[in-house]
């Protein structure tokens, strides 16, 4: 469940940040955050998120899934940017253009051109950060709330001294929540034979 979530919520803000990057000068800034963020490893970012928010007055934050998805969003938020940039490359800037010539604001371009025509796009950007989300480890042990741990670290901590099969079963669930959106995946994109 915590890997749907920020899967929605890494897709959606790839999304706006490769339109961003897309039409806005300032995205060599961008570009260095979010690879920074990327290349930092799970666990200093999880241990940053914990200082930053383990206060008094943080405190409904930090006892809650809430932290965990925001270490998921700052560490994979690269992997959708660039994924929704390379869709939005896709497609012809004279369509934003004559929207723009036609007196709709950015909003309505957006989800009238942008995000129909990037749909499938979308797709893939909210199943790829869903895969990763799924399969990281040092963010949720880290982050995650007292007794809501992800799967991933739930496997981990048993794996010390939990019942084989507990663990076997464990890891055959985390296989298959990650087979069944390929599988719907493979049934919506149809894949393109090779034309000769």
């Amino acid at each position: 469940m915590y890997s749907a979530v920020a899967a929605t919520v890494l897709m959606a803000l790839g999304f706006l940040l490769g339109h961003v990057m897309l039409r806005d000068a300032r995205q060599p800034i961008l570009n260095f955050l979010t690879l920074a963020l990327f290349a930092i490893p799970g666990t200093v970012l999880s241990i940053g998120l914990v200082r930053l928010w383990n206060s008094p007055s943080t405190w409904f934050k930090y006892a809650t899934p809430a932290l965990l998805i925001l270490g998921y969003t700052a560490q994979y938020c690269a992997v959708t940017m660039r994924l929704s940039l390379a869709g939005l490359m896709l497609i012809p800037i004279s369509l934003d253009e004559a929207g723009r010539l036609s007196g709709a604001m950015w909003a309505r371009r957006l989800f009238r051109i942008s995000i129909p025509l990037s749909a499938r796009t979308l797709v893939c950007a909210w199943l790829a950060a869903y895969i990763l989300c799924l399969r990281d480890v040092p963010i949720a042990l880290l982050t995650a709330p007292p007794g809501a741990d992800p799967l991933s670290a739930r496997i981990l901590t048993l794996m010390a001294n939990g019942a084989p099969p507990m663990i076997a079963s464990l890891c055959l669930i985390m296989a298959i929540a990650s087979l069944i959106p390929l599988a719907i995946l493979a049934r919506v994109i149809p894949s393109r034979g090779i034309v000769r």
